[in-house]
């Protein structure tokens, strides 16, 4: 299948090119990560849109921040950015969104948010894609935006299983602490929506925004 434009993934994550290989040829995709690391800090939001609003600023600068890095060529571009949040209710009732946990003391964050957050639960894993249009002078000319949730509840009696998978160290670098695609499957025992939107690309709802351009 050929494609009358070039995909630039804007992100550096394994299982995000992953997915977008799985819906388009690997030649028609380039891979060219954000310069800034740095994040928009949502600690202060405490709803539910409120977090997914926030996450769709993020894949939006995201998305600007690999534009400027462009040079335009004799092809159309499409960019495609994403951020991906889990979102859990705490004690006092408001939500907080939990991000990747600090690679100093990951093992203590993770714990806790397995034992106050997951455990018996249910939370929310919130992907937010842009798509951003470039015509061959590299004029922003349409941009998509597409925010999906899916639901993960967790079984209540899985302490024991904490520390193993602590020590598989999978939980580092993963939003919320876990991967729902490899060891993390053990403790879910529900999902309600997109199991690719959990792993950091919606497939269904990103093809549909490509459709569109």
């Amino acid at each position: 299948m050929s494609l009358p434009y070039t995909i630039i993934l804007g992100s550096s994550s394994p299982r995000r090119q992953e997915l977008l290989q799985s819906l388009f040829p690997n030649e028609s995709i380039a891979i060219l990560p954000p310069h800034n690391p740095d994040e928009t800090e949502l600690d202060h939001l405490t709803t539910r849109e409120e977090i997914t609003q926030g996450l769709l600023e993020i894949a939006c600068d995201k998305n600007e921040d690999v534009c400027r890095q462009i040079v335009p060529t004799s092809s159309p571009t499409v960019i495609l950015t994403a951020d991906t949040g889990v979102i859990v209710k705490n004690n006092g009732g408001r939500f907080q969104l939990l991000g990747k946990p600090p690679a100093e003391n990951h093992r203590e964050v993770v714990r806790d948010w397995f034992e106050q957050h997951y455990l018996g639960k249910t939370h929310y894993v919130v992907t937010a894609v842009t798509l951003f249009f470039l015509d061959s002078h590299g004029k922003n000319l349409k941009q998509f935006f597409r925010t999906v949730t899916s639901e993960v509840t967790m079984a209540a009696n899985l302490h024991h299983r904490i520390e193993w998978y602590l020590d598989t160290e999978e939980p580092l670098g993963k939003a919320g602490g876990y991967a729902i695609q490899g060891a993390g499957s053990l403790f879910v025992e529900k999902v309600n929506g997109s199991i690719s939107n959990i792993i950091g690309l919606p497939l269904k709802e990103t093809l549909e925004l490509f459709e569109k351009v």
